[in-house]
């Protein structure tokens, strides 16, 4: 009975790790956070578990601030130092020249707030979903398109349109 359970182990292994793909990319990130959208640089890596799911890590630097509204009398503006974030990622048509994709995970980041009467840093993180499309160009390369609300809190809700490419190995 062990030997049965352990061999039954060992070919659920195998067969995982055989439908298993890895994932890398870059994409350009806006940021909308309250009265600003500053840019950033965003690299991509995942996991995939099987065709429909996989996993998804994100880090990212500020690429351009943006003034703040209202605050231009005092040239106020808004930047990301960096991001972060994980995710599932929920594929529709996984092996199609289009798949339409959604992310449920946790996203963090720290923006700087700078203007002529000094500067401070505010950080947030909470709860991030996303609507996605990936536009296949090769076997194993497709272009992106994707909406993310990274957190709604109390203090700052901060929503990502991000382009990018990202490449399968």
């Amino acid at each position: 009975m062990k030997r049965r359970l352990l061999t039954l182990a060992i070919a659920g292994t195998l067969s995982l790790q055989a439908s298993a793909d890895t994932n890398f990319g870059g994409n350009y990130s806006i940021i909308n956070a309250e009265d600003s959208t500053p840019t950033a640089i965003t690299l991509r890596g995942g996991y995939e578990i099987n065709p429909l799911f996989s996993v998804e890590g994100r880090v990212a630097k500020g690429f351009s601030k943006d003034s703040i509204d209202g605050m231009e009398a005092i040239n106020g503006k808004a930047d990301v130092d960096y991001m972060y974030g994980v995710y599932g990622k929920l594929n529709t048509t996984p092996d199609k020249v289009l798949n339409l994709y959604g992310v449920l995970g946790y996203s963090y980041a720290e923006f700087d707030l700078r203007s002529d009467l000094g500067s401070i840093s505010d950080d947030e993180g909470g709860f991030s979903y996303g609507l996605g499309l990936d536009v296949m160009f090769e076997d194993n390369a497709s272009i992106n398109f994707e909406w993310t609300r990274l957190f709604d809190t109390d203090e700052l809700e901060a929503k990502t349109f991000n382009v990018g490419v990202t490449f399968k190995f």
